[in-house]
């Protein structure tokens, strides 16, 4: 099946999703549980994960999921991945920034990507040698070269140790704005490019992979803190490409602990 053809599955599978979980925004109350790494799980999470299951099985019978609630495959090879929800703890507040992340992996690389936000009232999607696009057509990322004229988003202050706060914290000084818009959000914003970096830290390869893919066919650059291309190692930066190589030597030198 081709990249192109596959993205239209992973469009559709997002839809599915976000209008799942959109539904539960319509409840007056919302069953909600801890996981064991401390973050929460609602019963839209399961609906919405359920939705894009169906989708898959329906237009891509037989192939493996790798899902955030019920888990699966346990290789990154040939394999859909999915994130439900993006941003629970938003959404369990009714926040607008949350959305449902498909994204299609062969052998060595994500190849086809959708995001589907729909308290934003956006969608992105990408396939492999395509491009990336939106709601308002095709995606760019900016050209800013200089950190001061820059804008970084962040995932959360929550999200880091304290040391790793510290240290982020002098990296983000550097820019002309820095801004804890969410973990998809911030990306989306570096391929439409509105901000020319964004990192997030505790992330799985659910979070990581539909991101990574659409910011690098919309021009840019994503890696994790190291430098390597690696979805399973806990980070995400991404950024126009300008910036790139300059922030990966910073963040280097920061005291950030790997995530588990």
């Amino acid at each position: 099946m081709t990249s192109p053809a596959r993205v239209e599955i992973a469009r559709a599978a997002a839809a599915a999703g976000a209008a799942a979980a959109a539904a539960y925004l319509r409840r007056p109350a919302l069953a909600r549980w801890d996981k064991a790494d401390g973050s929460i799980v609602t019963e839209a999470d399961l609906a919405a994960e359920q939705a894009v299951l169906a989708v898959l099985h329906r237009l891509a019978p037989g192939e493996a999921v790798l899902a955030e609630e019920s888990g699966g495959a346990t290789e990154l090879s040939e394999v859909w991945i999915v994130d439900p929800i993006d941003g629970t703890e938003n959404f369990s507040r009714r926040h607008p920034v949350w959305g449902t992340l498909v994204a299609w992996h062969d052998r060595d690389a994500v190849t086809a990507a959708a995001i589907d936000a729909p308290g934003l009232d956006r969608r992105w999607w990408a396939a492999a040698g395509q491009g990336a696009h939106g709601v308002s057509g095709r995606l760019q990322t900016s050209a800013v070269r200089e950190r001061r004229s820059a804008g970084f988003a962040f995932g959360g202050a929550h999200e880091y140790p304290e040391p790793a706060w510290e240290a982020l914290t002098d990296v983000m000084r550097g820019f002309r704005t820095a801004w804890g818009w969410g973990n998809f959000w911030g990306h989306m914003l570096v391929a439409e490019g509105s901000v020319d970096a964004a990192l997030s830290y505790g992330t799985s390869p659910w979070d990581v992979a539909a991101p990574a893919l659409i910011v690098a066919e919309a021009g840019g650059a994503w890696s994790d803190m190291s430098g390597a291309r690696d979805l399973r190692s806990g980070s995400l930066l991404t950024t126009n490409g300008e910036l790139h190589d300059e922030l990966i030597a910073d963040l280097r030198r920061c005291p950030i602990p790997p995530t588990p």
